[in-house]
């Protein structure tokens, strides 16, 4: 079975996104005044001190803005009574507050929950596993002078506005056929059992369209999915539980990624989701095992003249970007900002794609 499909026991990247989001949380949960996500005694005591007052002072506790803090405040809070996270009304609940197991950097917890959205859901129609990636800032491109390829310089700021669901895992061969009802895979039975939980590959650009159509899914862009794949770090490799820093040594790899393998190894060819460490946003395999599509346009020169708020791409072009390496590459491909290319119509049985999906729709 899919990791994704089980439950877990239970910087900078995103030091913004309190700013960014931290009002709308609040407009989501109104009883919440002191801003802790959570309805509970704290605010009503907080009610009850300033009763009959005009609500002024450290909190704000005229939830109906009328003047006055009365029963109409009393009734709007006890209405909200409890955690105050929204759920898409595309999704299922799985977990509401991030778990510090999981989400070990206490900057992206915090980002997580001032965002006012449910961490951990499940897509109802797939039943893909996502996470919430809330926004916030980053430095997207090579972070060392030596060492990278033409595209991925310069290294240039980015900021995205706007948090959203990833998924947690690449799309697997089953959640495809269940919606295309065929497998394009290399890696699937006979030749190798089990594999209806492994990536889902060989399938192009073009051939993904149809099935985001299906499932309101997108691909990320291409600075989501770096943003994603960094989850605060700033090294060569995404970090982990276990070294949450990341780091700029290879070495790393064997933890974190399915990578640089060949026939006659013993795990030669795709894995299922979750056999290596999650990086900090709680994601696996953003690093090795398939290359995923993103949804942009590549151009070498992009980073040039990229936009610094909600990139998207080059304006023409016949190509697509891939991220993140495959299992058969080396560890020059499984840098986070090493940037592949293809077009369109290419496919190929270690390039996959993993799915987004706003919060609000």
């Amino acid at each position: 079975m899919d990791f994704c499909a089980r439950p877990l026991s239970c910087s900078f990247a995103v030091a913004c996104a309190t700013a960014l989001f931290g009002s709308a949380a609040f407009a989501h949960c109104p009883g919440d005044v002191d801003g802790n996500m959570v309805v509970n005694g704290t605010d009503l005591s907080l009610v009850l001190s300033a009763w009959a007052s005009n609500g002024q002072g450290e909190f704000h506790v005229d939830l109906n803005d009328d003047g006055s803090v009365n029963g109409a405040d009393l009734t709007l809070l006890l209405g909200g009574w409890g955690n105050c996270r929204t759920v898409p009304p595309w999704a299922t609940l799985i977990e509401a507050a991030p778990d510090p197991t999981v989400i070990y950097d206490p900057v992206i917890r915090e980002a997580i929950t001032q965002s006012g959205f449910a961490w951990r859901i499940r897509d109802n129609l797939t039943q893909m596993e996502m996470l919430l990636i809330p926004g916030g800032e980053f430095m997207m491109g090579c972070p060392t002078s030596t060492g990278c390829y033409a595209d991925e310089y310069p290294l240039h700021p980015v900021r995205l506005s706007s948090s959203f669901y990833m998924g947690r895992c690449e799309v697997t061969q089953a959640q495809w056929v269940a919606q295309m009802n065929e497998n394009p895979s290399h890696f699937q039975p006979p030749d190798f059992p089990g594999s209806m939980d492994r990536p889902v590959e060989w399938v192009s650009w073009n051939n993904i369209q149809e099935f985001l159509a299906r499932t309101g899914m997108s691909l990320p862009t291409e600075a989501q999915w770096e943003y994603a794949a960094r989850a605060g770090t700033t090294t060569t490799y995404h970090g982990s539980a276990a070294q949450p820093a990341g780091s700029d040594d290879p070495a790393i790899l064997p933890s974190i990624a399915w990578h640089n393998t060949a026939p006659g190894d013993p795990f030669y060819g795709t894995q299922v989701g979750g056999g290596k460490l999650a990086n900090g946003f709680g994601l696996f395999d953003v690093t090795g095992n398939v290359w995923e599509w993103v949804r942009d346009r590549y151009a070498a020169d992009y980073y040039s003249y990229s936009p610094l708020v909600d990139p998207m791409g080059a304006a023409t072009g016949g190509y697509r970007p891939i991220r993140g390496g495959g299992c058969g590459y080396n560890a020059d491909s499984c840098r986070i900002s090493a940037r592949g290319e293809a077009p369109t119509g290419f496919a190929h049985g270690m390039i996959g794609f993993r799915v987004v999906r706003p919060n609000d729709n």
